[in-house]
């Protein structure tokens, strides 16, 4: 029984790995439809860029705080809800069509 768990479990966080390592490869494209989109120059694109891995500066503390007070289950849960929320976000920024809510997406 204890195999058949750890198996389950473990296909669930190679699972969560391949969804993330897809949202890191649509940054290029997304960049490129950014710059199109609102004209920018290639240092306003890199802004985005920027952010986006900004947030894997700025989070791991506060992340390991959260998963040693609690579990790292909850850790993973917590993640796939920020990643969520900020793919939901993309409806209002493109309702606003402003760069600066784009740039505020890709930190979360």
């Amino acid at each position: 029984m204890s195999t058949k768990k750890n198996t389950i479990a473990l296909f669930l966080i190679f699972s969560l790995f391949f969804i993330w390592a897809i949202s890191s490869n649509l940054l290029p494209t997304m960049i490129r439809q950014l710059m199109k989109t609102f004209e920018l120059s290639a240092f306003q694109a890199s802004l985005t860029e920027a952010a986006y891995w900004i947030a894997y500066f700025i989070f791991p503390i506060p992340v390991a705080m959260f998963m040693k007070r609690y579990s790292y289950k909850a850790g993973i849960v917590m993640g796939l809800l920020i990643a969520a929320f900020g793919g939901l976000l993309f409806f209002p920024a493109a309702a606003i069509q402003q760069y600066w809510a784009y740039l505020c997406i890709f930190l979360s």
